[in-house]
């Protein structure tokens, strides 16, 4: 009965990514998810108590996802500073390049406890990696956190509002490393070559990590 109730639920958030990829998440209905997901309309308050419930639930589906990139990413960059300025863009893309996730960053309260459980834990990590090793100048490793996140929020809510250009992101991680205390013309190029829109992820080896 559990991996049937599991199972139903999962088809759920499957055709609410379905649907939400083709048009605005506050458009769609329940009888529009029912039907995709091939379930009964009673079976929807099973899962979830309202829209909102399912949309929240199948974002952090997406942001579980993007939080496990930056665990396998943590191992592919030999400097610190290389993968902060990865995954600050990265994150930033992958909000913009989905509007609904972009606007649940932006706009909703409950994305922050997402953000905290899935994107933070590894954050810290690589922030806690880079102050032991000396790559990262830091009195307050938490304020620079907050600050960062804050920025790049507010940056990709500029994108959805059309006010940035996602390319601008390098500007973005560029003084985002600067405020952890690196020259503004490392942090740049640091950031240009670091840029996922570019898919270049190649590495200086200046601080390894782990070391």
């Amino acid at each position: 009965r559990h991996q049937r109730r599991n199972k139903t639920r999962q088809k759920l958030v499957n055709a609410a990514k379905t649907i939400m990829a083709n048009g605005p998440a506050e458009a769609v209905t329940v009888d529009q998810i029912t039907r995709e997901a091939d379930v009964g309309r009673g079976s929807f308050y099973n899962h979830f108590s309202s829209m909102d419930d399912l949309f929240v639930s199948t974002l952090e589906d997406h942001i579980r996802g993007i939080g496990q990139s930056f665990g396998s990413g943590l191992g592919q960059f030999d400097d610190i500073a290389d993968f902060a300025a990865w995954s600050i863009q990265f994150f930033a893309k992958c909000a913009v390049e989905d509007p609904d996730l972009g606007w649940f960053i932006a706009n909703n309260v409950k994305s922050q406890s997402l953000l905290k459980t899935h994107i933070d834990p590894r954050a810290r990590d690589a922030i806690e990696l880079g102050v032991i090793n000396g790559r990262f100048q830091l009195e307050d490793p938490e304020l620079w956190l907050s600050i960062g996140s804050c920025s790049t929020t507010a940056f990709i809510r500029g994108c959805l509002e059309g006010r940035f250009d996602i390319s601008q992101s390098v500007d973005l991680a560029a003084s985002i490393l600067q405020a952890a205390g690196l020259a503004r013309s490392e942090a740049i190029e640091i950031s240009q070559r670091c840029d996922p829109n570019t898919a270049k992820k190649a590495s200086k080896n200046k601080t390894k990590l782990g070391e």
